[in-house]
């Protein structure tokens, strides 16, 4: 399995589902996999964490649908950032959290895994070149 949807019947702009996506990618160790979703938008928080839960946060949307009516106020005055967050942790929408960028982007990597009843060790390999390991997880020969 590739790629799985997950429902969040809440979010700003009502029902979304949200793709993770099975990625390959290549290191100086070999090839490994991890889970990935897209679009994705990674930010500073704007009141540093105070409202949001954590200096960065992630966003299952592009760039542009942020300054949209139902999503704006994450950003907003004191008082419409306070409630969009506050909104956001009792509706449990898909929003990722962290201290890092990437700590943000992997909380909503595993939020919405959870919500997908996907075990994200199951999907996550280390990097190799074993021609062995490479047969076993389905891969090719790099040298073929």
């Amino acid at each position: 399995m590739d790629h799985v949807t997950a429902t969040f019947k809440n979010s700003p702009d009502g029902i979304r589902e949200i793709m993770l996506s099975r990625r390959t990618y290549i290191t100086e160790a070999g090839f490994g996999v991890r889970a990935s979703i897209y679009p994705v938008t990674v930010t500073t928080a704007r009141y540093g964490g105070s409202y949001e839960g954590g200096p960065w946060v992630a966003f299952p949307v592009s760039p542009w649908v942020l300054g949209e009516h139902h999503w704006r106020d994450w950003c907003g005055s004191d008082i419409e950032c306070s409630a969009w967050w506050d909104r956001a942790v009792t509706e449990d929408w898909p929003v990722g959290r962290g201290t890092t960028p990437d700590l943000s982007y992997l909380d909503l990597i595993e939020t919405v895994a959870a919500r997908a009843g996907i075990t994200l060790s199951d999907w996550s390999e280390e990097p190799t070149w074993d021609k062995d390991e490479l047969r076993r997880r389905g891969g090719q020969d790099p040298a073929v």
